[in-house]
């Protein structure tokens, strides 16, 4: 209900109550990790989701808040292959379809930024 409603910080710590009584929750880690990437605490988000994952690798939102805690954190090649494997877990899933290809497409406009950021100072010489 917190987050639903906005409160990320008290349904983070809802979530890690609940993770107190029963550890072994997928859909539990997944949420806790959603509230804290909603706190900014993307590091921390994707522990959480990898967690969720670890406990069930068929629940396809475990993977999800897998790749959009690697997004946040500008990890591209992690979001994009949780993405993937989330996918094949719920094919007909949009939501990981295009999540996994807006990864693919963020990576390499990453690659291509750094790769002409080191050609800038060749010629140079």
């Amino acid at each position: 209900e917190a987050f639903v409603g906005g409160d990320a910080a008290g349904a983070a710590t809802a979530y890690e109550a609940s993770l107190a009584h029963d550890p072994g929750s997928a859909v539990v880690w997944a949420n806790r990790s959603a509230a804290l990437l909603a706190l900014g605490d993307a590091p921390a988000a994707l522990a959480a989701a990898r967690a969720a994952r670890e406990r069930d690798a068929s629940y396809a939102k475990a993977w999800y808040r897998e790749g959009a805690a690697a997004r946040a954190l500008g990890r591209w090649e992690d979001a994009a292959a949780a993405f993937f494997e989330g996918f094949r877990v719920a094919p007909d899933n949009a939501d990981l379809a295009a999540a996994f290809q807006d990864a693919v497409a963020q990576g390499r406009a990453a690659h291509e930024k750094e790769k002409n950021k080191g050609e800038e100072g060749k010629g140079d010489c």
